[in-house]
């Protein structure tokens, strides 16, 4: 929240594009496995996938539940939609094994353009 408020303070001051996305781990495929284990094991693999994947300027959080927060500095909606499409392409490919079944990874994924005139709070509902 308060790298998102920073943000907004240089967007207003340097008159740059910056991105919020929301990812969060599928609510069926969480239902669907019903393991508290497995839930923090496939939350755990799509945090290191974002780890991975994300640069340098970019910030990764856990927001909380399976929900995840990245701030892409420098970057409007349409290159955070191409980014939001390679990570999809990404967690789907990574598939989880538990016990005798293969699951695959599943994530919706919201974007919101971070606005100087917008607040926080705004700014992560719109995501």
């Amino acid at each position: 929240m308060t790298k998102v408020e920073q943000e907004i303070g240089q967007i207003k001051e340097f008159k740059h594009s910056s991105s919020l996305i929301m990812i969060e781990l599928s609510k069926v495929l969480a239902s669907e496995v019903n393991n508290e284990k497995a839930i923090v094991l496939m939350t755990r693999t799509i945090a290191r996938l974002l780890l991975k994947t994300s640069r340098r300027s970019d910030t990764v959080a856990h927001y909380g539940n399976g929900l995840f927060a990245m701030l892409l500095k420098h970057t409007d909606v349409d290159a955070a939609k191409k980014t939001s499409e390679r990570l999809c392409q990404l967690v789907s490919s990574s598939n989880f094994f538990l016990a005798d079944r293969e699951i695959q990874l599943k994530i919706s994924i919201g974007i919101s353009d971070i606005e100087a005139g917008s607040s926080v709070e705004e700014t992560v509902v719109g995501a």
